[in-house]
């Protein structure tokens, strides 16, 4: 009987949890979209920068996330660029962008781009 009552709490628990995280998910997912406009130019810069270098600079100034932070109309950005693919036809980047404010930076704006090896 009491090992009854303790699994319905933890049901009940469970889904309270799951409850909490989706509706965090969609405040998080508001949040960040209202930060676009003000992310957008952020993101658009840096991924030219990136955009910009060959596929032997990529593959050398990307052994590992690259974390930094950029002033942009008086406010700091956080920035991160990532290889998250390296095959030997292609080099495929991700460049991440957000103001370091809770919650909209769970969400951080960020687009890909692929770098062809020829």
């Amino acid at each position: 009987m009491q090992f009854v009552s303790l699994l319905e709490y933890g049901t009940i628990a469970l889904l309270a949890g799951i409850l909490l995280l989706i509706v965090m998910s969609s405040r998080v997912r508001r949040a960040a979209k209202s930060k676009e406009p003000l992310w957008r130019p952020v993101l658009d810069s840096e991924l030219a920068r990136w955009e910009a270098l060959t596929y032997g600079q990529l593959l050398e100034q990307l052994v590992d996330l690259q974390a930094y932070s950029v002033d942009y109309q008086g406010k700091t950005f956080q920035v991160e660029v990532e290889l998250i693919e390296n095959t030997p036809e292609y080099l495929h980047v991700i460049v991440a962008v957000d103001d370091g404010e809770l919650p909209e930076s769970i969400k951080p704006l960020a687009e890909s781009f692929i770098r062809k090896k020829f």
